[in-house]
């Protein structure tokens, strides 16, 4: 179970916790679309710098997906911090598609992992993720993830 949550947590918020220092930052405002790859790019940025308090910031604490909850993506990052390094991601082909009322969406897109772990080099590449989201007064946050792997395997 423990290497499930890696998985989701490391893919999951990838793209989350970049895109909120950016958004909360701008002057301008930005388009529904410009929020939403502003959190998938801070999610990536956290990520990579292994920071835990940056990933949970872009997690809805109603963040469900059917096997995780908020608190398990959080001790699933923790454990995949201690058991990896160098964490980098690539993500690309980010298309957003909102619902009706844009209090929703959801990021399609293709990723990149590379990282070292305590038994060697790991990398996959090409993984389809999807990402929905949620808007939580000004902000966007994730509510599930769809397609992470755990890298510590």
């Amino acid at each position: 179970m423990g290497k499930q949550r890696t998985r989701l947590i490391l893919i999951a918020l990838a793209g989350f916790t970049a895109g909120w220092w950016f958004w909360e930052r701008r002057e301008e405002p930005l388009t529904p679309e410009e929020q939403v790859r502003q959190v998938i790019l801070e999610g990536e940025h956290a990520l990579e710098r292994e920071d835990v308090r940056g990933c949970m910031r872009l997690i809805s604490r109603d963040y469900r997906d059917g096997v995780f909850t908020y608190f398990d993506v959080q001790r699933g990052l923790l454990h995949a911090f201690r058991e990896a390094d160098n964490v980098d991601l690539t993500i690309r082909q980010v298309r957003v598609q909102f619902s009706s009322d844009h209090q929703e969406a959801q990021a399609s897109m293709r990723v990149n992992i590379t990282a070292t772990t305590l038994t060697g080099p790991r990398r996959y590449d090409d993984l389809p993720v999807t990402v929905d989201l949620q808007r939580e007064g000004r902000r966007w946050k994730v509510t599930r993830v769809v397609g992470w792997v755990d890298i510590t395997e």
